[in-house]
This record gives structure tokens, sequence and C-alpha cells, in this order.
């Protein structure tokens, strides 16, 4: 976990324990009827299983926001300055930085007690390290301020305010705690290029299938 990085994670948790994954039934059983719903359409052309696939989408989406909402419904979002920070970039196997990440240090208190935590490392994943210093430069202001979502059970769990539809669906919170300096605050505004991105292939997934779903039947 720690090969290679300049700065340690601060754990949160008992490392000598087995990592547990619970497996999210909601999304599960989303998944496995849009599955079936594409394989069987492409096999009798029947656009009952579209909606089908399309049904099982929304119930898969619907189940991943769900399980969030309750894992960080009692977490508190907080002020905190980031008083250090580190890019690397992963080699594929042709020898070129394929991805990249970052982990940060932050300092915050809570409760009258001072905290030195790395928040998780974003869910995003970058390709390049300019998109990285973009990312942060518009969640981390000129003075080093940014903003965490805290466990209070556990405040060493953190998480970088992301700024985008995950927190707007996942975070019930008033995110309008502003850090301002001369030319920079943050808000947590649906405003991300690769949420509208996302939505967008995913629109032209489902539009082709239609297509050319459509064009096979007419001239079958």
């Amino acid at each position: 976990m720690n090969l290679g990085w300049r700065i340690q994670v601060i754990p949160y948790d008992d490392q000598s324990k087995a990592l547990r994954y619970e497996t999210n039934g909601y999304a599960l059983t989303g998944a496995l009827l849009f599955l079936t719903g594409i394989v069987i359409y492409l096999a009798m052309r029947n656009m009952f299983f579209i909606g089908i696939a399309l049904f099982g989408f929304l119930v898969m989406i619907a189940g991943i926001i769900y399980k969030e909402r309750n894992k960080y419904k009692s977490w508190k979002l907080v002020k905190a300055v980031c008083v250090d920070r580190e890019i690397k970039g992963y080699r594929s196997s042709a020898g070129y930085k394929s991805s990249w990440s970052f982990r940060l240090v932050c300092e915050f208190r809570m409760n009258g007690q001072k905290y030195r935590v790395t928040p998780e490392v974003y869910w995003r994943s970058f390709s390049s390290e300019s998109s990285i210093r973009y990312f942060l430069a518009r969640r981390i202001n000129r003075e080093g301020y940014c903003l965490l979502y805290v466990n209070p059970k556990n405040p060493l769990q953190t998480e970088l305010v992301g700024k985008d539809l995950r927190d707007r669906l996942v975070f019930q919170k008033n995110t309008n705690i502003s850090i301002n300096t001369d030319d920079f605050i943050i808000k947590n505004r649906l405003q991300d290029s690769h949420t509208f991105y996302l939505v967008w292939q995913l629109f032209i997934l489902f539009s082709s299938i239609l297509y050319f779903g459509g064009v096979y039947e007419k001239y079958e």
C-alpha cells in the first residue's frame, strides 16, 4: 500500500484484521438484470428486454446510492488544511505512465482535538498529472484549505469533498461552506465535466443499442 510513496497512509482501522467487503444485493441484482436483458435482446431482438436492461441499470444505480448513503449518513463536513501532497504515475506494460493517483495529508480540529489524516484516494482515475493538478486546484485553495467528510465515530476516516455528482447523490449535507481567498471559492456545485462526460457516454450506449437493434430488425 505504501510501496513507492513518500507519503505514508495514516491508517484509520486495525491493519491486522482481514478486509471485509459487504455484498450490495440491490446493485448485484440490477447488474444481473442489465446483463441478462442485453444478452437476450441481442439474441431475440425483442425490445421488451431493452426495458429489462434499463430497469436493471436503474436498480443497480439506486442500490449503489442507497448503500453509500447509509454508510455516510452520519459523516460530518469540516474545514481542513492540506499540509502535504504527492502525485504519482503508474507505468503500463508498454513503459509509459497510463494512470495517476495522489495522496494528501490534512489537518483539522473536531470536538477540541486536532487530527492529522490522509483522506482516502478519490474514487475517480486520472490519465495525466495535469488532470490531477486541475482537480486538486479546484478543491484546495492557495492557502491550503479544503473540505473533508469525516466519520465522527472514527475521525481518522476521511474523504476529500469531490464537488461532483457523487457528492450530491451520496452526501446529503449543506456543502455551501466556502473557503475564500482572493480568487478561489470552494463550493459544492454540479460543474464537473467528467460527470457530464460519463452521463453522455451512458446515453450514447443505450442510444446505440436501440438504433442498431432497430436497423437489424428492419433488414432482417
